[in-house]
């Protein structure tokens, strides 16, 4: 299970999720039906290379997080922008390259960039919060640009 679920030592706590491997376990018909209902969606959902792609990106996006805390917004904007042009990302990835876009583009003063790319977070994470105590005035007034 340690191996299984890549636990280092002293990582397992209450409440960790915990994948167990069970490789002779007889499905139902119903169970058969619906795994096999996963596996043609997983397939249509991304290709191998996609896939490939995709776990690329999520091992760059923290580089991209960096560039933007670090202030470096012209190496964060190139980057996100090379991401977005793989067409590879996740949604979920894409709520986090366009969120640093739009800090990005607001730093760089670039109104209506940052205006898109609220637009394109908020399309992504819909759920997402502009909480004025977390997101700058300037973000905040990017993001309601978008929504015009």
């Amino acid at each position: 299970l340690t191996r299984y679920n890549d636990l280092k030592k002293g990582n397992l706590e209450r409440g960790t999720v915990l994948l167990i491997p069970l490789t002779d376990i007889e499905l139902s018909e119903e169970g058969q039906r619906i795994a096999t209902e996963f596996k043609t969606m997983e397939t249509d959902t991304a290709s191998t290379e996609q896939r490939h792609e995709q776990k690329r990106l999520a091992g760059e996006i923290p580089a991209l997080i960096a560039d933007v805390h670090g202030g470096r917004y012209v190496d964060a904007v190139a980057r996100a922008n090379r991401f977005v042009a793989t067409r590879a990302l996740t949604v979920p990835q894409q709520a986090i390259v366009y969120r640093q876009l739009l800090e990005a583009y607001v730093a760089l003063d670039a109104q209506g960039l940052a205006a898109a790319a609220c637009g394109e977070w908020k399309t992504a994470e819909p759920s997402a919060v502009l909480d004025s105590v977390k997101l700058s005035p300037k973000i905040i007034a990017a993001c309601k640009q978008s929504a015009k």
